[in-house]
């Protein structure tokens, strides 16, 4: 019997070569492509992990109190914004401007950089993890008239503020905030502002397709 195998594997020689050459082929391709496959997993995984420890790390600059007081006949309305970097790494080259002005409501969106013009760009400064900067604007006086409009609630005063600088990942971030008083939303005696349905977008809109880049 085994006389008898071993003459036809004699006979079959060159046939099995090539059924083995062809098997180890069929391993070694499976084996290639699944490192392949495994390697690109690996690469994904660090990619994500790379960008979830940016997200946890980077900075994070947002405006957190905004009031504007002083909204009173023959008073000058005087806006107060606190910025504060609430991430864990500095922001660098902060530059923040912001202005008040006096308009119709509902604010038309098309007319907005007619109505606040350019920003200016200030000097920059870096602002740490947990560290805060306030600034102040002023609107123009508040007169009889204007009081009477906005009471009314045909008319609002709008803050309009930037804010731009680079993260530690070399990133460039921007944050733009619109906030008013008037309009439907009244004065508060607290100096209260609410968001603008327009106008308050940041470069996270932009990573996301959300928002152009101003």
């Amino acid at each position: 019997m085994i006389n008898e195998i071993w003459c036809w594997i004699t006979s079959n020689h060159d046939a099995l070569v090539v059924v083995f050459t062809f098997l180890i082929f069929i391993v070694t391709a499976a084996l290639a492509i699944y490192t392949a496959k495994l390697w690109r997993s690996t690469g994904e995984l660090v990619g994500d992990a790379k960008d979830t420890a940016k997200r946890q790390l980077r900075a994070y600059v947002f405006p957190i109190n905004t009031i504007l007081t002083r909204v009173a006949i023959d008073q000058i309305p005087e806006f107060h914004v606190t910025i504060k970097n609430s991430g864990q790494t500095p922001a660098y080259r902060v530059m923040h401007d912001a202005r008040v002005v006096y308009g119709p409501y509902p604010l038309d969106p098309t007319q907005m950089p007619l109505l606040f013009g350019e920003i200016e760009r200030l000097s920059k400064v870096n602002l740490g993890p947990g560290i805060s900067l306030n600034k102040y604007a002023y609107g123009i006086t508040v007169t009889a008239e204007i009081w009477n409009e906005l009471q009314d609630h045909k008319t609002a005063y709008y803050a309009y503020g930037e804010i731009r600088f680079d993260d530690a990942f070399g990133e460039h971030r921007w944050i733009k905030y619109l906030v008013m008083v008037g309009g439907q939303l009244g004065i508060r005696a607290d100096g209260f502002m609410g968001n603008c349905s327009d106008g308050n977008e940041t470069s996270e809109d932009e990573e996301t397709g959300l928002s152009p880049q101003p």
